[in-house]
């Protein structure tokens, strides 16, 4: 592609990126092209390396020297006349005066040398003082290849190599400079092409860029059939084009670990911007597309993610200030996996959650940022479902982002802790967050706020009929503690056959749960039991029990049938249809609007209750 812009060479060289981009395409063509001749930017025709080579050996032909090929790529080769030169690692000789002629060379350097006379000296000043020889490799003595190259971008035009920027201090720099700060895999051979296998020069660009910048060429549909690994320090810039899966490989990037290093040390200051990651499941299923371990600042941002199936798009095993941000995960639904997380929150603790590297060190993730992203049809959205005592994750920020109708859950935490889930919008899937216990023991600190539940129950997960848009859920031992479920709303939880609660709170401890608002629902409004001061206020909860079931079903419920395990509930200022309360104690139930007749329902046993001063209808009690 090129810009071609127009732009002046003088007085001082165009400061246009479009001019240097294509300034290095030029330079491409000018020292790696087959062409004799190549067209710069300003429409002028200018020699390329090839085609100084050849002017070169025509020379030799009219200057008396007859070039008969390269020793090692042509020969044997056989010498006749004394003016015939050949080449030998870039070096010009002829027969040495004993040598008798003709003579065929022996392949064997070691034998060969003595017989002949090094004349690349002679021939260079010679061809530097005849008509033309300014376009010759060489271009004054003692210098390089590189050297030229640097005069060469000169002649190109003054915007390649006499550019600077504006302002005091702003020094010149050569196109060759920038060339080689610019790092792309098509300098390593990749063709991009979507065909191509372009594994190597993805990773030699890798390689070579360490702690650097890595540029893929916007249009270019990469192919890999290896998982591509990626150094500390380095940015991998890929907007605008495609990686896609050649082969049956289970991951196509991850952090470059010798497998030794544990903890957040393992990598440092990783960013990918951009690209169109394509697993393409035909090559099968199981595969986490990109992946880091025992890193620190981590930062995933702009990419697309699409046709993954078992396992990962993004996985993040171990991670302390990790960014996930504006990227878009497509595909996972129809593997039919509960535990196939879009973005994975998770630790290496026996070596199975992390196949490619150790340590198996338990190392949790820490500050992890998931932000403004679009997740649509996946197995699961953001999630953990392995879990220890010792891998607690701790502060993770779930905010801005759209969860459409994966077949599972949106949001799976098991071992979470200091979590904030804000400004979120889930649409359909079997249940929207489900904070799920294990023997991670017990979480604490969460903040559910300010998101948008609709239609869940839309899905096909095999369980079917237990659609929720919240269950948090714990037991006796092990539970979520000090949380938070405030200004939420929860609507159209009302599938036929699929939908049934919205808020559910099981054996939780010392949280909040207040103004929100419930509106559609087939069962229960908000539904609390087994936990432990939990304060229910200024709830707002509107057509619930849609299918009129019988039993502990309400706009809320409190409490459960079993054993008498609520305690020290605090229900007041909420307006609700009906109120069910059963097995609780210690609790007060205090000046909220059931505006049904008869809507408020004490049953089983409410151990030291106090109720009262709520408007039933249109009657104070």
């Amino acid at each position: 592609m090129r810009y071609n812009t127009g732009n002046p060479v003088e007085p001082n060289g165009s400061a246009d990126p479009r001019d240097l981009f294509d300034n290095a395409e030029n330079l491409d063509l000018a020292v790696n092209g087959d062409a004799l001749t190549w067209v710069d930017r300003t429409g002028k025709t200018r020699k390329s390396f090839a085609g100084m080579d050849a002017d070169f050996k025509s020379f030799l032909i009219s200057s008396g020297y007859e070039f008969i090929g390269d020793y090692d790529l042509d020969g044997p080769l056989t010498i006749t006349r004394p003016n015939q030169v050949f080449t030998k690692d870039g070096e010009y000789w002829r027969s040495g005066p004993s040598l008798d002629l003709p003579y065929t060379t022996v392949n064997n350097w070691t034998s060969d040398q003595p017989k002949f006379v090094s004349v690349g000296d002679a021939v260079l000043r010679q061809a530097l003082a005849a008509p033309g020889g300014a376009h010759l490799v060489g271009y004054s003595g003692g210098q390089t290849v590189l050297d030229r190259l640097d005069e060469i971008a000169s002649v190109v035009g003054g915007q390649a190599v006499g550019m600077s920027q504006t302002g005091v201090g702003a020094v010149y720099e050569t196109a060759l400079t920038d060339y080689r700060r610019r790092i792309y895999p098509e300098q390593f051979g990749a063709v991009g092409d979507g065909i191509a296998d372009d594994t190597l020069a993805l990773q030699r660009a890798l390689d070579r860029g360490v702690g650097q910048v890595v540029t893929l060429r916007p249009g270019a549909i990469y192919g890999i059939s290896a998982a591509l690994q990626i150094d500390s320090g380095t940015t991998l810039v890929a907007y605008g084009a495609q990686i896609k899966r050649l082969a049956f490989i289970d991951n196509m990037i991850r952090n470059k670990s010798n497998g030794t290093v544990g903890g957040w040390s393992a990598n440092t200051n990783i960013t990918l911007l951009g690209g169109h990651w394509r697993s393409d499941d035909a090559f099968g299923q199981q595969l986490t597309v990109i992946g880091f371990s025992h890193c620190t600042n981590i930062k995933i941002q702009g990419v697309t993610v699409t046709h993954n199936g078992l396992w990962h798009h993004i996985e993040l095993n171990g991670v302390r200030d990790g960014w996930v941000e504006n990227c878009t995960f497509n595909g996972g639904y129809a593997q039919n996996a509960a535990t196939n997380e879009a973005v994975q929150i998770d630790a290496n603790i026996d070596g199975s959650q992390w196949p490619w590297f150790g340590p198996a060190d338990s190392t949790a993730c820490y500050n992890v940022h998931i932000v403004n992203n679009v997740f649509n049809g996946n197995g699961s959205c953001i999630g953990t479902h392995s879990g220890a005592a010792t891998a607690r994750h701790q502060n993770l920020y779930i905010e801005g982002n759209t969860f459409v109708k994966p077949l599972y859950v949106s949001i799976h935490a098991m071992g979470w802790s200091a979590v904030k889930i804000s400004n979120n919008r889930f649409e359909g899937g079997y249940w929207g967050i489900y904070h799920e216990y294990n023997d991670a023991g017990i979480t604490n600190d969460w903040l559910i706020e300010g998101n948008t539940f609709y239609a869940q129950g839309d899905s096909d997960w095999a369980p079917g009929g237990d659609g929720r848009a919240m269950v948090i859920d714990g037991n006796a031992s092990y539970f979520l503690r000090n949380f938070r479920i405030v200004n939420n709303f929860v609507g159209g939880i009302t599938l036929a056959g699929k939908s049934r609660h919205g808020i559910t709170v099981n054996y939780a401890h010392q949280g909040v749960i207040a103004g929100n608002t419930v509106d559609g629902v087939n069962r229960t409004g908000i539904y609390v039991y087994g936990g432990d001061r939990i304060n229910v206020n200024n709830n707002m909860l509107i057509n619930c029990n849609l299918e009129a079931a019988s039993g502990a079903v309400a706009g809320i419920v409190l409490g459960n049938t079993g054993a008498v395990d609520t305690n020290r509930l605090t229900v007041v200022g909420n307006t609700t249809e009906t109120l069910y309360m059963t097995g609780t104690q210690r609790s007060v139930v205090r000046q909220n609007q059931i505006t049904t007749a008869s809507g408020l329902t004490q049953a089983g046993t409410n151990n030291i209750a106090n109720v009262g001063n709520n408007l039933i209808d249109t009657t104070f009690t």
